[in-house]
């Protein structure tokens, strides 16, 4: 299976999905069989690396990320951003728990994956329940150049280009090297920039020396094992990470860590710090680019 290709992100979706449930972030039907046996295989590993060498296992790396994600998302939204595009959404509750705990009123929210995966979130989501007004969940392919699946054919389906708009990325990135990766970014800098502008936010592995980088580089190959796959750093830093976007289109970048927020309800934490942060890269609309 190419790093080129989307589809593999799907496999570890259900392996995320049963995460977000047995930690009461998401209804049952978001939960499937493969991702239980997935989750309670990788558990006892995980779990000892975190209890022996105080790293993030795997739980609590995707813990840290989601909850990290829901706090800045929702900052977003009550100060700017009318609606939400997330990309490769997999199996994630976040759209789901979005409007159950009190979504500002006319906010749309667009969940988008591969074709299989949209009609199988959608299905569930069903089974959970009502939609509400406002989510939708559609067939994206973010590779795709062209056509109905492209990035840009799905944003000018769903978005309202006279309202800021965020794009959240969860569990994507270090899954594509930086010519696969790079245009991506660079195409949904542009797509914020030709509407209202926007602010792009996604998890992230830094290239980052440290005492347990050894490990880290394990973890990777074993998590890039299960999704058929290699997995890639893209940043050595936040200044590189910023100079890095800022070729892109993005006109600022910030990065987010756990440490940074550990009063954040349900955020867990590690005796070192994480090695999972949160990049936060915005974009003023077209018109004001050149103030």
């Amino acid at each position: 299976m190419s790093d080129k290709d989307t589809s593999r992100i799907s496999i570890t979706a259900h392996t995320t999905g049963y995460t977000w449930f047995a930690n009461g972030l998401a209804p049952r039907q978001l939960a499937t069989r493969w991702g239980r046996v997935t989750y309670r295989a990788q558990w006892p590993v995980m779990a000892a690396a975190n209890r022996v060498l105080g790293i993030s296992d795997l739980e609590t790396a995707l813990l840290q990320r989601h909850v990290l994600l829901d706090h800045l998302v929702r900052r977003e939204v009550e100060t700017d951003a009318g609606q939400v595009l997330e990309l490769a959404c997999g199996l994630s509750p976040r759209g789901w728990r979005f409007f159950r705990s009190g979504a500002p009123k006319g906010v749309r929210y667009v969940e988008a994956d591969l074709p299989g995966m949209a009609e199988k979130k959608r299905r569930l989501l069903e089974q959970a329940g009502p939609m509400a007004p406002g989510h939708t969940v559609t067939a994206c392919d973010v590779l795709a150049k062209d056509g109905p699946l492209s990035l840009e054919k799905v944003a000018a389906a769903h978005l309202d280009p006279a309202v800021p708009t965020l794009v959240v990325t969860e569990g994507l990135v270090n899954y594509f090297p930086d010519e696969v990766l790079f245009p991506l970014l660079s195409r949904i800098a542009a797509m914020l920039s030709k509407n209202a502008g926007g602010v792009w936010l996604s998890d992230n592995i830094m290239n980052t020396p440290g005492p347990f980088r050894f490990l880290l580089r394990g973890f990777l190959s074993l998590t890039g094992a299960v999704a058929r796959g290699r997995m890639y750093f893209h940043f050595n830093g936040e200044e590189d990470a910023a100079a890095s976007l800022a070729s892109l289109g993005f006109s600022s970048a910030q990065i987010h860590r756990p440490e940074d927020h550990a009063s954040l309800p349900h955020l867990p934490q590690t005796r070192r710090p994480s090695f999972i942060s949160i990049l936060e890269a915005r974009v003023r609309p077209e018109k004001c680019a050149g103030r």
